[in-house]
């Protein structure tokens, strides 16, 4: 668990898991590594599709980036 100020947040957890340090060396790795998931699942119908239907909010969000770049 990485503790901010007064607010603990939950480690992440997967069977490919990064080392606690990972984590805890930028807040920021959370929304990095969640953006490399939803660009890998770009190349993959199966995992495209389930991104979509367990994430949609997040997913919608993934392909406003992308339509954003090229602005």
């Amino acid at each position: 668990m990485v503790k901010v100020g007064d607010n603990k947040i939950e480690r992440v957890v997967g069977r490919w898991k990064h080392p606690e340090e990972y984590w805890s060396s930028d807040l920021d790795k959370m929304y990095v590594e969640a953006f490399a998931h939803c660009y890998e699942a770009q190349f993959d119908s199966i995992r495209r599709a389930n991104l979509r239907k367990y994430f949609p909010n997040a997913y919608e969000r993934f392909e406003e980036l992308l339509e954003g770049i090229h602005d």
